[in-house]
């Protein structure tokens, strides 16, 4: 990988960490906001709530402990390159998919194994 690659690579992890850090730190204000209004008969409703900020919550975490993954990876310079055919992955996947392993290409057919597999899983059982 080359230096102007790596540098991008590292600017949109850092940009979608940013990201995810400022919503999970909202998330957390709302849902300890929450904690203290549970009162009445509003309980149940807030309950649901609060279950959803956390559902939220977990959902940014993981994402985060995926980026500071890819983070490392980067720095170990074993980065953008796919695990199947060996080419590049592109720029603009990493900005979605910051775990991708597999350039599109390659993604394209494990999804289409994916879907065919399970097809022939369902049919089996139907």
């Amino acid at each position: 990988m080359d230096q102007a690659r790596h540098d991008t690579l590292v600017r949109q992890l850092a940009r979608r960490r940013r990201e995810a850090l400022a919503a999970l730190w909202q998330i957390e204000a709302l849902a300890a906001g929450e904690t203290r209004l549970i009162e009445g008969d509003a309980t149940r409703i807030k309950h649901r709530r609060r279950e959803r900020l956390k559902y939220l919550s977990d959902c940014y975490r993981a994402e985060l402990a995926e980026i500071e993954q890819v983070s490392e990876r980067i720095q170990q310079r074993i980065y953008g390159n796919c695990r199947s055919c060996g080419g590049e992955i592109h720029l603009r996947l990493v900005g979605v998919v910051p775990k991708s392993e597999l350039c599109g290409n390659c993604q394209a057919v494990a999804d289409r194994a994916a879907r065919m597999a399970h097809r022939s899983e369902v049919e089996a059982n139907s």
